[in-house]
């Protein structure tokens, strides 16, 4: 069963922080009714935190949030992916060419294979992922790669609507301090299931 999120504009300015404590309040006052698939479904919760991650939504991880970028599910249609450059861009994403200086409503651009709209430009989006400058000694299997300090830079991806085209693509990165807030910068749940994460 698939769930219907009302249309809403994106959240931005919303450190790491509080996108945490958002998480536990959503997970534990609208939980989803039924389990969307993930290809990961391990605690991805840093031991050494103080801050509880609950069963529910939660940030996805930087390999999860690359695997619905690029969205094709479907092996002889020509992955959206493809579209990501030039004037094909406009047709899923607001970046600084069309945006109007401005942060967008989710869903006024065309989706991914997933269903997912706006997985490139718009605003930047929080991932799970402490920041690394390349994939060198990353987990294998998708799950977040959290081995420092709390404080440490965090992984956002997918572009603003006042970056370049170029900084759209699927497989571009940067990073923010957690304490971080922005206006092209925000952040897309996923949701566990209660049943995979047991509270204890």
């Amino acid at each position: 069963m698939e769930r219907q999120l009302p249309a809403t504009p994106c959240q931005t300015r919303v450190p790491y922080i509080k996108k945490i404590a958002h998480q536990n309040r959503t997970s534990q006052i609208s939980p989803p009714t039924a389990s969307p698939t993930s290809p990961r479904t391990s605690n991805i919760a840093n031991p050494k935190s103080k801050i509880k991650i609950l069963p529910g939504y939660r940030l996805p991880t930087e390999a999860e949030w690359e695997y619905a970028a690029r969205g094709n599910l479907v092996p002889k249609a020509p992955p959206l992916r493809l579209r990501l450059s030039g004037d094909k861009l406009d047709e899923v994403g607001w970046y600084d060419d069309n945006s109007h200086r401005e942060t967008k409503p989710v869903g006024l651009k065309l989706p991914n294979e997933l269903g997912l709209c706006d997985m490139s430009g718009n605003v930047w989006e929080w991932c799970e992922d402490q920041w690394h400058d390349n994939y060198k000694g990353a987990p294998g299997d998708g799950s977040a790669w959290v081995d420092k300090e709390q404080g440490a830079y965090r992984v956002s991806r997918g572009g603003g609507w006042n970056f370049s085209a170029g900084g759209c693509r699927c497989a571009y990165r940067s990073s923010w301090l957690p304490r971080s807030r922005s206006y092209d910068l925000g952040f897309r749940l996923v949701w566990v299931s209660p049943s995979v994460h047991p509270v204890k």
